[in-house]
């Protein structure tokens, strides 16, 4: 127990712990709210500290979406379903 974690290898989130543990690592407010609606709704809405996010999530989405023609073919049946960009 060196991090003061009773329960290693358990999320925080999922502790019966929770509220101790957080109170001693002691979280800024945007963290403490974070991991509350984790524990307590199942997930959290955070803004992404990354001003280009959109564009590189869309490069990363035209980069790996599948072609028109592949995925003509995966309906058609002769091919089978890939996200992997084809060479």
């Amino acid at each position: 127990m060196a991090d003061g974690n009773p329960l290693p290898g358990v999320p925080l989130i999922d502790s019966p712990f929770f509220d101790e543990q957080l109170a001693r690592l002691n979280p800024d407010a945007e963290v403490k709210r974070i991991a509350t609606n984790l524990r307590e709704k199942g997930f959290a809405v955070l803004d992404f500290p990354d001003p280009e996010f959109s564009r590189r999530a869309e490069e990363i989405k035209s980069r790996y979406a599948p072609s028109r023609e592949h995925f003509a073919e995966w309906r058609a049946g002769s091919r089978p379903p890939s996200m992997a960009p084809t060479a």
